[in-house]
């Protein structure tokens, strides 16, 4: 199962409406903005779309984590990596588990 241009970037303008962001045309290192798929001035954002999350999970998830710390330590941003598996209504965050503690009031 390929996963097509159009869904993968209609999956990022998503993320992005509910982050109440700009999803970025040019995201990578050509990117006048961020290295990330979303403009957001706090965090970095990559957003992953993948026809199975087990493929992603066992073959790309270090690569992208090790990539996203990196470049939103680049960016002086906090990381944020959005995933889900085509055709599922499931969608996954991955942040870092301080930064989720703060978030909901809980750090000690």
């Amino acid at each position: 199962m390929t996963t097509s241009r159009n869904t993968w970037k209609s999956f990022e303008r998503r993320v992005a409406k509910q982050l109440d962001a700009t999803r970025n045309p040019l995201s990578g290192i050509a990117s006048k903005h961020t290295a990330g798929d979303i403009i957001d001035e706090e965090y970095y954002v990559e957003v992953k779309l993948r026809a199975k999350i087990n493929a992603f999970l066992k073959q790309e998830f270090l690569d992208t984590l090790v990539e996203t710390e990196l470049n939103s330590k680049n960016e002086n941003k906090k990381w944020l990596i959005v995933f889900k598996a085509k055709g599922s209504k499931k969608e996954y965050a991955l942040l870092d588990f301080k930064l989720l503690a703060k978030l909901i009031g809980r750090i000690k």
